[in-house]
């Protein structure tokens, strides 16, 4: 499975498929609440020059919803499949950061955006 795959299976795993997931940018028909997620980097971690492996995947995860509360619903969820041992998905979170965004599509209401950073080995 590419990088871009087990992103996207781990973080609709974690949350049961119960919000429209999509990298780089949110589906305009999704409306809200949304995951969107981004790529911070790969590191290669060979001491050998031969080989390419072990690669650290860096991605963050953004999650997107009218209320702090849902928003930090949705980090929770990615959390603890972070801890579930049985999840086959070793991924590890390195931060959590919030924010705020005013509304920009009429709606009373703006956008409170809770990110995760995560960190695996491929």
């Amino acid at each position: 499975m590419s990088i871009p795959e087990t992103i996207h299976s781990f973080i609709q795993g974690a949350t049961n498929s119960a919000y429209p997931v999509s990298p780089f940018v949110r589906n305009n028909d999704a409306g809200f609440p949304a995951i969107v997620y981004e790529f911070d980097g790969d590191e290669f971690k060979s001491p050998r020059p031969e080989s390419v492996n072990p690669r650290l995947v860096r991605y963050t995860v953004h999650c997107l919803a009218r209320s702090m509360a849902e928003a930090e619903t949705m980090v929770q969820l990615i959390v603890a499949e972070t801890e579930d041992e049985q999840s086959g998905c070793p991924m590890r979170p390195t931060l959590i950061s919030r924010e705020y965004e005013d509304a920009y599509d009429g709606q009373r209401a703006g956008l409170y955006i809770t990110s995760i950073t995560l960190e695996f080995f491929q």
